[in-house]
Order: C-alpha cells, then sequence, then structure tokens
C-alpha cells in the first residue's frame, strides 16, 4: 500500500499531466491558428514559430504516455512556449493585446512546476516581457502615463504573488493531510502507517551502516478492566499518560507510535538486543510507577514487551513484528509486566 507521501506524489502528478495534457492541446489547435492568420498578416517568421509549436506540442503529447515524473517534460515543454511567447512580444507590428498573454506565465508555471521552480520561470519571462514592453512601447504617450504602467504592473504582481501564494497553500495543505494519515490523533504518535515508514528509513540507515535496530512491542496489561471499570474515557486518557510517559524517556533518533489498540512499538536505533530489554524495562517501570490521576482517582497500569532484532528475527518489519508478538505474550503467559527477548521473561 502506499504511503500518504507517494500518494501525494501520484496525485500531483496525475493533476499536473491533466493540465499540461490540456494545455498541449490548446496549443497545438491555437497554433495552427495562428500560425494561418500570421501568414495572411505576411508575419511568416512569427507563421512558422507557431506552427513549429503546434507540431512540438503534438509530439510532446503523444510522449506523455506512461510517463510518471512530468517536471522535465513541463520544462521542455514551457521554455519553447513562453520563448515563442518573447517573440511574438518582439516582433514589430503585433498588437499590444498580446501582451495579455503575459498574464498565464505565472498561472502555468506554478501549475505545472510548483512552487519554486514555478516562480523563478515566473519571474524570469515576465521580467523579459516587460523589457519588451518598454522597447516597443517606451515612446507611446498612453503607456508611458504613470497610471498606465502602474496598472499592467499591478495586474503582472497580482497574479504573480496569488499564484504563488495558491501554490504554497495547496502543498502545505497536501503535507498536512499526509501528516494526519501518519499520526494517532489520541496520542500524536505515528500510527501503524507512520511506524511502517520509520521502520523502513531505519532499515536502510542499519544495514548502510551495519549498525543494530531493535523492534519493542509493548502491549498495556488487563486494559480491557480499566475500560469496563472506570469508561472508555478514562481508558483513553490512560493511553495518553503511557505514550507520555515512554515518550519522555527515549532518544530524539527513537521512534514511537500507536499501533492501534493498547499497542505500541518502538524502534530503538543503533541499540543490540542487551540494550533493547534494558530501554524495555525501564519504559515498564516508568508506566508502573506513574499511576494515572483521572477524577481523584490512581488507575495503576503495567506493560508487557517483546524485543526483536533486525537480522536475527527478520529483515523486514512484518517478520520482525511477528517475533516481537510472539515474545509480548509469552511475558503476559508469564504473569505480566514483563518483557520477553530471548531468554525467559524477565519481570520490569
Amino acid at each position: 500500500m502506499p504511503n500518504p507521501t507517494e500518494l501525494q506524489r501520484r496525485l500531483a502528478n496525475k493533476l499536473r499531466k491533466n493540465v499540461l495534457q490540456a494545455l498541449l492541446i490548446m496549443t497545438a489547435v491555437a497554433g495552427v491558428g495562428f500560425g494561418v492568420l500570421n501568414i495572411r498578416l505576411n508575419s511568416w517568421p512569427l507563421a512558422m514559430a507557431e506552427f513549429g509549436m503546434s507540431a512540438y506540442s503534438l509530439l510532446l503529447l503523444y510522449r506523455l504516455r506512461g510517463l510518471e515524473s512530468l517536471q522535465r517534460v513541463a520544462l521542455l515543454f514551457l521554455v519553447p512556449f513562453f520563448s515563442v511567447m518573447m517573440f511574438a512580444l518582439w516582433v514589430p507590428g503585433t498588437s499590444v493585446t498580446i501582451f495579455g498573454w503575459v498574464l498565464i506565465i505565472p498561472i502555468i508555471s506554478h501549475l505545472l512546476l510548483g512552487r519554486h521552480i514555478g516562480l523563478a520561470m515566473s519571474v524570469l519571462y515576465m521580467a523579459i516581457a516587460a523589457v519588451l514592453f518598454w522597447y516597443r512601447f517606451q515612446l507611446s504617450l498612453e503607456f508611458t502615463d504613470p497610471r498606465s504602467a502602474a496598472n499592467v504592473a499591478v495586474i503582472a504582481l497580482c497574479v504573480l504573488a496569488l499564484s504563488h501564494v495558491y501554490e504554497l497553500s495547496r502543498e502545505r495543505s497536501e503535507q498536512h493531510l499526509a501528516n494526519t494519515a501518519r499520526t494517532d490523533f489520541l496520542t500524536a504518535l505515528d500510527n501503524r502507517l507512520g511506524f511502517s515508514e520509520s521502520f523502513e528509513r531505519e532499515r536502510k540507515r542499519a544495514q548502510r551502516s551495519g549498525h543494530p535496530l531493535a523492534l519493542v512491542l509493548m502491549d498495556l496489561d488487563h486494559f480491557k478492566r480499566i475500560n469496563d471499570r472506570y469508561g472508555h474515557d478514562r481508558g483513553d486518557t490512560v493511553l495518553a499518560h503511557v505514550a507520555q510517559q515512554m515518550a519522555q524517556r527515549l532518544r530524539d533518533t527513537d521512534a514511537l507510535a500507536r499501533l492501534g489498540g493498547e499497542e505500541f512499538g518502538v524502534l530503538l536505533a543503533n541499540t543490540d538486543r542487551r540494550q533493547a530489554l534494558s530501554v524495555a524495562q525501564a519504559l515498564c517501570q516508568a508506566v508502573a510507577s506513574h499511576p494515572v490521576e483521572a477524577g481523584g482517582q490512581a488507575i495503576a497500569v503495567t506493560l508487557s514487551a517483546g524485543v526483536a532484532m533486525l537480522g536475527a528475527d527478520g529483515n523486514d518489519l512484518a517478520s520482525l513484528y511477528a517475533a516481537a508478538d510472539k515474545r509480548l505474550y509469552q511475558a503476559k503467559d508469564a504473569g505480566r509486566n514483563r518483557v520477553q527477548a530471548d531468554s525467559p521473561p524477565l519481570s520490569a
């Protein structure tokens, strides 16, 4: 199952592909139409440029099929597209209304290239267009009037700013949704999906460096009794409290997650089995020694834990999870509030 980041990338590519396809089709059709019109006006260089852009758009449209990353194709299209536009602005005799096309530069650039490259592309070609506008109409009283110049400049800057702000807001919204998909709403820890991503990242790092990686699987003891006796609201308070107690005692390099229900997972980077056993015991002791204060009542909570090691117990998350889960229930069968690594369960 793709993670949220991958889904976000695929969705962005799909949207950009749709925009690029529509733009290529419109460019191919408009290029022919404007080319014929410019031939009638005896503007052969501009007509040839537009016919060429039309043919080039059809070629890119054909090559667009099956492509995953569209940024290169978008650049291959936009650079000549905007360059032909600049050529049209420069050609003597073209109407001043052709400068209206400049306003689509930031919109298209941000839609197809994203916030950073889109802004750079927009600023570059809009600056060129401004120079060409000044070159062609510097002697025109109508366009050298400060009010006219200010109107043109402000409109162009507004379109540029709105395009950039929209793209920035879109990226942040997508990132927020991706982060939400990785996060457990009750404890603010990673959920199972976020834990899987952390494992893949740490697994690759451990395999490159040769350092050990431990998985500790932890489960609250008799949590159903807590829910039955105190209610589910108190049960939620217990889960949040346990998560906080464990998070305070782990390193920044460790990954803690709520995997579902009353089950938690911890990834301990650069930690061997003996060290992982010690950390798991410390977490169990911390939770057991800090009862949850809720509604004037002290609710005692304990944990049982199982430890698994990358390599010795498997090379993927499913294998390590199965090994740690088996040891977790061995610890529960031995009396709970215990940690099981690869020896008889040790009491916390």
